[in-house]
């Protein structure tokens, strides 16, 4: 059934707007202004959400109860609220609906409006003295995060003229928002007028979530854009941040794949060989996810005076380079790519193994045919002593084994 749905002829006559049919039912049941349909909506809660202003009058001046909570916990109120019927929020707040009061999962009216851009009704609620500052209780966001996550720059700017905390941080255990402040949402949206907002009045380019992410690193993935970037770099954000796993903004941006955002971060500094915790650099991992053009855009592609050039022949903790990531993965290109750029084929990962010894078992030839021709020697021996021709060999990898002893030009 669905929410709303006529249960009484009052509930039917709700429905029409039609002042003559709810007096009509009115006076047949009395008891009926308050009786929840089958919902658990009382008329009042369905004139509400049907944006019925005449039904909502009537059943106001005929003592209805302004403030029935229907089974999830919503009140007529936070209906018209989150729809935005101005006219019955106004209505109801004037008889002495509470602005206050959440729902079920801790959304009070004021955070709905705020959620979904209603600036008018804000503008009620909070004259109606509705408080800024209560969380939503399922995850401790507020209406100002709601409406910064939301990118409602008119809702922010009253919200913050009413006393809501620019730098409040979310607590909440085992959430990936653990620590966002609106700042962290409006990086993450990619809105620039909203940050704007949030920087006249005084937020912290530099907060850090619970996971050490500051605002600059949610810019680099998801919606960011460059003058988000360049907003928060103009206020103190630095773009080698590091977060708890010792990822830069640079690190984000190539794991998501934002060739855009790689691009950005380059001209403005960012460093392509800060390893993370794993030792890997922001090269690392765009080889080892095949991705040619940001690995190009990470080693020569960015230009500007504050371009760091990336190094191909820098190692992870496992001793690989990207080189050999690149060859294990059978991207072709990247593999292309980074010998042009001077990767070299020789360096060995702590097994003592060169980028040889990690051929893909299928399609491998053009890969060999690549390293082979850069240097790459089948002679040379790993901690084991075995050669690249032993090594697959013991793995019962022949068709490498033939091609390595006698290749042909693919």
């Amino acid at each position: 059934m669905l929410y709303g749905q006529a249960s009484s002829p009052l509930q039917q006559a709700v429905s029409w707007d039609d002042t003559n049919a709810i007096l009509a039912a009115l006076k047949s049941n009395p008891a009926a202004i308050n009786t929840p349909n089958e919902d658990g909506w009382t008329p009042l809660h369905s004139a509400a959400f049907g944006d019925k202003e005449k039904a909502v009058r009537v059943l106001i001046e005929h003592g209805a109860n302004v403030d029935p909570r229907d089974p999830d916990g919503e009140r007529p109120l936070s209906l018209a609220a989150a729809n935005g019927y101005t006219p019955i929020v106004g209505m109801l707040l004037q008889h002495g609906a509470n602005p206050n009061t959440p729902n079920g999962i801790g959304e009070t009216p004021l955070y709905e409006a705020s959620q979904a851009g209603r600036t008018e009704v804000v503008k009620l609620l909070l004259a109606a003295h509705a408080d800024v500052r209560t969380p939503r209780s399922s995850d401790d966001r507020t209406a100002l995060d709601a409406a910064c996550e939301s990118g409602y720059d008119s809702v922010v700017t009253l919200l913050l003229a009413h006393g809501a905390e620019v730098n409040r941080a979310i607590r909440v255990a085992d959430d990936p928002t653990n620590g966002f402040t609106p700042l962290h949402f409006a990086a993450e949206n990619g809105d620039s007028a909203v940050m704007k907002t949030l920087f006249a009045h005084h937020a912290n380019a530099n907060a850090r979530a619970a996971n050490g992410n500051e605002p600059i690193h949610l810019a680099a993935t998801w919606h960011g854009n460059k003058s988000v970037i360049d907003l928060l770099v103009a206020h103190g954000a630095s773009v080698n941040a590091l977060n708890n796993y010792h990822q830069t903004p640079l690190h984000l941006a190539v794991w998501e794949n934002r060739p855009r955002r790689v691009a950005i971060l380059m001209q403005l500094g960012a460093n392509p060989n800060v390893p993370d915790s794993a030792g890997d650099t922001p090269i690392h991992l765009a080889a080892h996810a095949g991705r040619s053009e940001l690995v190009y855009g990470l080693l020569s592609g960015a230009e500007g005076p504050r371009v760091i050039r990336g190094n191909p022949n820098l190692r992870n903790a496992k001793g690989q380079t990207p080189l050999m990531l690149a060859v294990q993965g059978g991207y072709d290109a990247v593999v292309d790519t980074l010998l042009q750029e001077h990767a070299d084929t020789k360096i060995k990962d702590k097994d003592g193994r060169t980028a040889l010894y990690y051929l893909p078992s299928e399609n491998f030839q053009y890969i060999a045919h690549l390293l082979t021709s850069n240097g790459a020697s089948i002679t040379t021996k790993d901690n084991e002593g075995l050669t690249p021709l032993e090594y697959y060999r013991n793995k019962g990898e022949m068709v490498v084994v033939r091609y390595l002893t006698n290749p042909y030009q693919p």
